[in-house]
């Protein structure tokens, strides 16, 4: 699967932003990555940009990889992907990320670092062989990715431990005065509920992609307690559910995304243990 790249400014970018940048930065396109990665069988599948007003063009960006020559273990489910970010800015580096892409719901996971390191590439130190490298080493540990997913299916949890691990993540996602706008119990069970048929197993893999895939991509899962206001002027305080945002920002994707699956991992670790 590949996708059209032409109408992202800051993925053909042919020059740094020069209000942010001196003299002596060192100035590469991110074609040329993609290049370099299309070189060994990596393809672009997918690309998220920062929304930019002021420095357009020269935002930090991330594109998925797919290599249709590499499907891994769980081959039917999903697929191994590199997930890299840039931006032309100089406030970052090329960084290759180990990732996964889920067919049932389009989830695209990064994978903790604990399981494959992330490689970041300096524009002044760029060349084709440190990419080739860095994809080697990826590649060499995604059967630590594909151990942690058996580990994760095998991991059996009851509907309250599902609950238990939607409100462990929810501490993952929002910072304290979020926290305490939310009524925390009926939202960890909101955000538990599969959304599909193929999401109902009683085990942890089900029970992380669930929560992945409805914060990342938003959904309605937030219960709050509202004031509200009768005819008369009588007030009272009821329940409202509301629909949460899809998270945009790069970083906070990331961000995100590794802390879920370290927390799947200490689950599994805990689970197993007992």
């Amino acid at each position: 699967m590949s996708i059209n790249l032409e109408h992202y400014k800051s993925i053909n970018q042919t020059g740094a932003n020069s209000e942010s940048t001196s003299d002596r930065y060192s100035f590469i396109p991110t074609t040329r990555i993609i290049d370099d990665l299309a070189s060994h069988g990596w393809v672009p599948s997918d690309v998220m940009e920062v929304n930019a007003r002021k420095h357009e063009g020269f935002q930090k960006h991330l594109i998925r990889f797919r290599n249709s020559e590499i499907t891994g273990k769980f081959a039917e489910e999903c697929q191994p992907e590199i997930v890299v970010s840039n931006s032309h800015d100089g406030k970052a580096s090329f960084c290759l990320m180990g990732g996964l892409i889920r067919f049932a719901c389009a989830n695209g996971l990064i994978m903790a670092d604990s399981l494959i390191a992330d490689h970041r590439i300096r524009h002044q130190g760029y060349t084709g062989e440190v990419v080739k490298e860095a994809v080697y080493n990826i590649i060499e540990d995604m059967p630590n990715v594909y151990g942690s997913v058996e580990r994760f299916k095998d991991t059996i949890m009851t509907e309250g431990e599902r609950v238990a691990f939607a409100k462990g993540s929810l501490n993952l996602i929002y910072n304290e005065e979020q926290l305490d706008k939310l009524l925390v119990d009926d939202t960890a069970r909101r955000l538990a509920k599969p959304r599909r048929g193929s999401d109902a197993d009683d085990n942890l893999w089900s029970a992380f992609n669930i929560v992945q895939e409805k914060v990342t991509k938003g959904e309605r899962f937030a219960v709050e307690n509202v004031e509200r206001e009768t005819y008369y002027g009588k007030k009272y305080t009821t329940k409202r559910t509301r629909k949460t945002r899809e998270i945009k920002s790069i970083d906070k994707s990331v961000k995100v995304n590794k802390a879920l699956w370290a927390y799947a991992e200490a689950v599994a670790d805990l689970k197993n243990v007992a």
